[in-house]
């Protein structure tokens, strides 16, 4: 949706959402897609308006994709059900900003200014308990239940040009707020069911976001109160979650033996979040200047070990978890002036964890292995946080400045027990985990950066 300021002083943009699913009776290969897109916009541009109260332009976006097997309603059998694949993505590009290019006179003036983004993003998908083998879904051949849940968004707020824009009596905020989760699983089931052989299971969870509230401006910005940039993805809910493996509820079965298809579940969450003030303009603040991005990530994968003794087959059972982030906050290229403290703060909490089950195999069948890994950040791809003001900036405050920045992390690879049967032998298992950081705050060497009355951390 596109919106453009007239008389109204507030500018709201909303979106919604869409659901799948496939009924679980009477097939022989299921596939169900459910797909939610979309471009939310909420914007001034180029306006030269004399706003007497607040001026608030806010996108509001929400976008859920769920796909599902349904679940029987009573005793069933489903020996001859064959796999599911099941794929659920949710995402899109979420916007909130004021131009000034192209502003007269005294520009784009309110009492006070908030530009916003809040988003969710929720994509949902669970498959399973099926069996059968050999089945083509779309034309290719699939042994593996699959449920596949992406979440992905791309969100910005900011205020950018060359022109002026002006707070005359209050604070400005330019602020994204998101929120992300995927879930992949396999259904549990409520009733009775009668499982000869179950397909492998093999889920997919995948949380992908960019997001960023700041400055851009050639021009100038003077606010009779505070300045407030932040870039907030904290929720203690969102991440990524991949479940497989035998779920509960339904005993006495085994794992299908296809080619030494293996059980897997990956969770993998990536995130790129920022706030800060760039460009050649000049930003004059009577209050405190903050800039904030927060982050809390988590990507947890697990595979179930088996419910049953009688589980004499299991293939090759494998979780992995893997957490990226890159969060920075900075000043760059502007002149900055506060009339309190200034604040240049970066923060990140990832959380990678994986668990499995061990495997195992009776004399039938040879190559069985446990796998389970836990990863945050890569050796090419570091977990990256940074604080800094650049060696081209200008900023003075007559109170404290600080540029901080703190990273911690909590990576767990974790192998359980599996089930005890005769015979059985573990041909192999890894549990290793993975961690690569990379923390930094600093001030450039040729920044000119003062404290009238305070002290710089």
């Amino acid at each position: 949706r596109r919106a453009r300021i007239g008389l109204a002083d507030r500018i709201f943009a909303r979106v919604g959402a869409s659901y799948g699913s496939v009924s679980l009776y009477n097939a022989t290969a299921n596939g169900a897609d459910a797909l939610s897109m979309s471009t939310v916009k909420a914007y001034i541009s180029g306006a030269s308006s004399v706003v007497s109260g607040a001026l608030d332009v806010h996108t509001f976006a929400a976008s859920y994709a769920t796909a599902n097997i349904d679940r029987p309603t009573a005793s069933v059998s489903l020996a001859n059900i064959a796999v599911a694949v099941l794929l659920a993505n949710a995402g899109g590009t979420y916007e909130a900003y004021i131009d000034s290019t192209g502003a007269r006179h005294d520009g784009l003036t309110a009492s006070t200014i908030r530009v916003g983004v809040g988003h969710n993003t929720v994509a949902s998908a669970t498959t399973g308990p099926l069996g059968g083998t050999g089945v083509s879904v779309s034309g290719v051949s699939v042994n593996v239940n699959q449920a596949n849940a992406t979440a992905t968004a791309n969100a910005s707020a900011y205020i950018k040009g060359s022109g002026r824009v002006a707070a005359t009596t209050g604070d400005l905020r330019v602020q994204v707020n998101g929120r992300a989760r995927a879930v992949a699983g396999v259904l549990e089931d409520t009733v009775t069911v009668s499982l000869l052989n179950i397909a492998a299971s093999g889920t997919n969870a995948t949380v992908s976001v960019a997001q960023k509230a700041y400055f851009d401006t050639a021009g100038t910005v003077d606010i009779a109160g505070a300045i407030l940039i932040r870039a907030n993805f904290n929720a203690t809910d969102a991440g990524a979650f991949a479940t497989s493996g035998t779920p509960s509820g339904s005993g006495g079965v085994s794992l299908s033996l296809v080619s030494g298809t293996a059980t897997t579940a990956f969770a993998t969450s990536t995130l790129a979040n920022s706030a800060y003030i760039q460009g050649n303009g000049t930003v004059t603040a009577a209050g405190d200047v903050i800039i904030n991005a927060i982050s809390v990530t988590q990507a947890i994968a697990t595979v179930n070990k088996p419910f049953s003794a009688a589980l004499a087959q299991v293939t090759i059972l494998y979780a992995k978890s893997y957490v990226q982030d890159n969060v920075s906050a900075y000043i760059t290229g502007m002149t900055v002036q506060s009339g309190g403290k200034v604040d240049v703060i970066a923060k990140a909490d990832a959380k990678a964890h994986a668990t499995s089950a061990a495997a195992g195999t009776a004399s039938l069948f040879s190559g069985a292995a446990g796998s389970v890994a836990a990863q945050i950040g890569s050796s090419a791809n570091r977990q990256s946080v940074q604080a800094y003001i650049g060696a081209d900036a200008h900023v003075t405050a007559a109170g404290n400045i600080k540029v901080e920045a703190n990273s911690t992390g909590d990576a767990k690879a974790r192998m359980t027990q599996g089930f005890n049967i005769s015979g059985v032998t573990i041909t192999a298992s890894r549990v290793p985990t993975y961690s690569y950081y990379r923390t930094s705050a600093q001030i450039g060497a040729d920044a000119v950066v003062t404290s009238t009355g305070g002290s710089i951390t």
